[in-house]
Order: C-alpha cells, then sequence, then structure tokens
C-alpha cells in the first residue's frame, strides 16, 4: 500500500536513498519497523540505537500511538455497533501492550496482568509501589497491599496474593519435572557410556 518494493529497500540498503519514493512514504515506512520492533519487545534504547534516533522522539511515538488506539477502542466501544464488534477484541490487547512498551518494563508488568483483576493500571500501580514480580505479590501483606494500592479491596487483594502463590507453585512443579526428566536422561546417557566402554 505504501508502494515499496524489494527494488526500493535494495536501491536503500546500497545507497541511502531511493528514487521515486516520496520522504512521507518512506517515513510511514521507517515508522511501521519501528513499531513493529517496539511490538516484538525491543527496548526504547535499542531501537533508538537501530535507527540513529534521540530516545525521546521513539517514546514520543509509541505514546502518541498509544494514545490513536486507546482513542479508536473508546471511539468503538461507545458505537456499540455489532459491525465493529472484532475492533474493541482487538484493540483491548494491543493497547496495554503498548502502554507496557511506554513503561519499559515489559515482562514484568505483563506477568502482574497474569494475576486475577489485573489489568494494565493495576499492574502499573503494582510495579511503581515495588511489587515487581510474582514473587513479591506472594511475599505480600494483604493489608500493606490495599494501603499501597488505590481502591484495591481486601478480598481482591488476598485474590491476589494466593494465586501469584499458585503460580509459583506450578512453575516450581514444573521445573520439578523438568528436572528429573533431565536427570533420568542423564542417568541412561552414563550407563550406554558405560556399557560401551566394557566393550573395548
Amino acid at each position: 500500500r505504501l508502494g515499496l518494493n524489494e527494488l526500493c529497500i535494495s536501491q536503500f540498503y546500497s545507497y541511502g536513498k531511493i528514487k521515486n519514493v516520496s520522504e512521507s512514504i518512506w517515513n510511514k515506512f521507517l515508522m511501521s519497523l519501528i513499531l513493529n520492533d517496539l511490538w516484538n519487545k525491543e527496548s526504547i534504547w535499542t531501537v533508538s540505537k537501530t535507527y540513529n534516533l534521540p530516545r525521546g522522539t521513539i517514546h514520543s511515538f509509541l505514546s502518541r500511538t498509544a494514545s490513536h488506539a486507546s482513542s479508536i477502542l473508546r471511539f468503538t466501544e461507545a458505537l456499540n455497533d455489532k459491525k465493529l464488534d472484532h475492533f474493541p477484541m482487538l484493540f483491548q490487547n494491543i493497547v496495554p501492550k503498548l502502554n507496557i512498551g511506554i513503561l519499559g518494563s515489559s515482562s514484568e508488568v505483563e506477568s502482574l496482568m497474569s494475576l486475577p483483576s489485573v489489568r494494565f493500571g493495576r499492574a502499573t500501580q503494582l510495579y511503581k509501589a515495588g511489587y515487581k514480580t510474582l514473587n513479591d505479590v506472594a511475599k505480600a501483606n494483604k493489608k500493606e497491599l490495599c494501603n499501597v494500592i488505590n481502591h484495591l479491596p481486601l478480598k481482591v487483594a488476598r485474590e491476589m496474593i494466593a494465586s501469584a502463590k499458585l503460580m509459583l507453585l506450578s512453575e516450581a512443579e514444573s521445573l520439578e519435572e523438568l528436572a528429573e526428566s533431565l536427570r533420568a536422561d542423564l542417568n541412561q546417557s552414563m550407563s550406554k557410556s558405560k556399557e560401551n566402554s566394557l566393550w573395548f
């Protein structure tokens, strides 16, 4: 749709410029590449170095993109049109991920969002309050959690802590199973090595 093809990219790679392509089209193409890198969890610092652009420019671009996506989400939700039902469903996933990129702590915030009743806003509150991992939440005191997180009911705090403990326990059990499997493979490999050595 932008009118770029492999020849254009090859020209840019070889000569640093493209014939017969306007600057605005090329800028749109670069912005799509930048957004793709950010979407795939590249840090703003890394993207800044890759495209030789100031971090402030990258951050501002990501903020504007998140703002536009949020506006589209609110607009399509307000229309309440069945023909546009897929837009809210799509942007409900896009907006939080863009906001996480702005915060610059994607993996930690995303793990917090796996807890019940925790969306981007609450995950950000938890992160800024020092509860940056599931382990931090699991060790938290429910009353202290309610004190530092605005409008957090005691019941929800209790559920969050219990869920964090359960998720960590599940991860530990999975790691134990993996360790047992690796031990079995190692023992089997060592046994075969001993058997082979006896033949010589």
